[in-house]
This record gives structure tokens, sequence and C-alpha cells, in this order.
């Protein structure tokens, strides 16, 4: 079986996403450098919402990328995020999302798609 390419994910594409959540009431908690599948971790109301990022030349091709062991590692890499931060002792919910950035060859933004409950 061969493996799919992992889409790239750049410091500008977490920061276009982040301003994109920013803008629509979200509070973004942390921005993932690491090695992880969770790129943002981020906060609306009392929901926290695990985001993956993807720099896609087509958001179609994102569905590529929701495997079922993909689904596994954000799991465990958001409950890693909890235990790290026992603040947060009674989140409302958990939703695991997905900010697919589509840009054109040159790198201009041509359209940004929110897929929610993704994972």
């Amino acid at each position: 079986m061969s493996r799919r390419p992992r889409p790239h994910v750049s410091q500008e594409t977490l920061h276009i996403a982040r301003e994109y959540l920013e803008h629509r009431g979200y509070t973004v908690l942390d921005s993932n450098s690491r090695q992880s599948p969770v790129d943002l971790v981020a906060q609306v109301d009392d929901l926290f919402v695990f985001f993956t990022v993807k720099t896609l030349p087509d958001t179609r091709a994102l569905s590529n990328y929701a495997t079922d062991r993909q689904k596994v590692q954000i799991r465990k890499a958001s409950a890693r995020w909890l235990q790290a931060h026992p603040e947060i002792t009674e989140p409302g919910g958990l939703r695991f999302d997905s900010i697919a950035v589509t840009t054109t060859d040159t790198g201009r933004v041509m359209r940004i798609d929110h897929i929610e409950g993704l994972y």
C-alpha cells in the first residue's frame, strides 16, 4: 500500500488559518510547531476545537487525508494536549476540524474551507 504524500503546512498557512478563526470568534489557544497532527487548538464559547491545517491545490483532496489512522492520531494528540493543560477541567465539548487553504501556483490564497467534524 503506498503512502499518501503529507500536505504541506507552512507558518504562513497557519497564520492564515489563525486569522480566519479569530475573525469568526474563535480564540486560538495553541499553535503547534512540533510533530503532531494537530496544528491549532481553539475555543469558541465552551467548545474546544482541534484543527489540522492543510495547504492543498484542490480542497476535494482533503477527504483523502481523513483516514482512520489519522483520526486516531488526532484524538490521541488532543488527549495529550488536554492532559498538558490541567486548567481546562471540564470542556463543554470537543470537536475535530480541518482547515484547507487552497492556493494558486504563485501562492495567492484562492479559498479557505473550514470543515467541521472531519475527524
